[in-house]
């Protein structure tokens, strides 16, 4: 049975690709994202949906899935293409997002709309519906990690994972093939598994008129509490920090992994560290956890306010 894959988010992709590794021969990837994977032959659009039309986008929907083949669908629903498939299509599961799938705020909020123009472009009817964060009756499974408690209209139909687990549960063939998608090095995995701490940083000084040398001057009070040499720093892909100028002994993973494939690496780590970033949810269970806040620097409060936890 083939199945259609439509995520935004790289947390959604990692919790498909766990689940259905076995499977990646049958899947075709529909992505919000652009992102640096080795997954082109399984893409429906190689550039990813963002930078191809929307008329386009619907024509290679409306080619793949209305049609006669058996078809299984895993998606996000709160996505610029998410009517689409919940006007169209039952028995739907939904993947984990973040912390906002066990939020209550979208509960619901349901609206039908008969695009005429549409159908007329594509030649044929469909319908739009806008739910969320799985309340649609569309979504008949839900897939969520745990990240807080599961709100009581949706618990039926949410199955509890652990990521961890299920990444120990595959084969080393299928863990390798994992590793390829993400473009996981062997030397990657030694730097990984090889420090004690983990650094998690922010773009601050790109995102606020905190400057340059304030954020470096910032990070070096935080890191001056350890032993530089057992540090990995984890920088943000949207930073230009050049972090092996400030910290020799550092290690710098520049490279995007993601953090749950970081979490999945980790061998002798003992602590992971950051100032507000909320990508320390994915080691909240597995070691200890050091959530700073904004009340660590002044600057901090003024440019982004007062954030004291996960």
């Amino acid at each position: 049975m083939m199945k259609i894959i439509y995520v935004g988010g790289m947390r959604a992709l990692i919790i498909y690709l766990l689940l259905n590794i076995k499977d990646l021969e049958k899947s075709i990837f529909f992505l919000e994202n652009n992102y640096n994977i080795n997954l082109k032959k399984y893409l429906l659009s190689e550039k990813g949906n963002k930078y191809v039309s929307r008329y386009k986008n619907y024509r290679l929907l409306k080619k793949i899935t209305f049609n006669n083949e058996k078809k299984e669908f895993w998606i996000q629903d709160h996505l610029k293409y998410s009517p689409f498939f919940l006007g169209n299509f039952n028995n739907m599961i939904l993947l984990e997002d973040g912390i906002e799938n066990y939020t209550d705020f979208y509960k619901k909020t349901s609206t039908r709309i008969k695009y005429s123009i549409k159908n007329k472009i594509l030649g044929g009817t469909f319908r739009i519906e806008k739910y969320k964060y799985g309340h649609s009756q569309k979504i008949n499974k839900i897939y969520l990690t745990g990240l807080d408690q599961t709100p009581k209209e949706i618990e039926k139909k949410v199955e509890l994972i652990k990521l961890k687990e299920l990444w120990y549960n595959l084969t080393e063939e299928e863990k390798n093939k994992l590793l390829n998608i993400f473009f996981i090095k062997k030397e990657d995995i030694n730097v990984i598994k090889s420090k004690k701490v983990i650094l998690i940083t922010q773009p601050i000084s790109e995102d606020s008129n905190i400057l340059e040398d304030e954020k470096i001057e910032i990070y070096k009070s935080v890191i001056s509490k350890y032993k530089e040499k057992d540090i990995l720093i984890k920088p943000h892909p949207r930073e230009k920090t050049d972090y092996k100028k400030y910290f020799r002994e550092a290690e710098i993973l520049d490279k995007n992994i993601p953090m749950e494939m970081i979490s999945f690496l980790i061998e002798n780590l003992e602590e992971v560290i950051t100032l507000f970033s909320t990508a320390i949810f994915e080691f909240k269970f597995i070691t200890k956890v050091k959530f700073l806040g904004t009340n660590f620097d002044k600057r901090l409060v003024e440019n982004f306010g007062k954030i004291d936890k996960i």
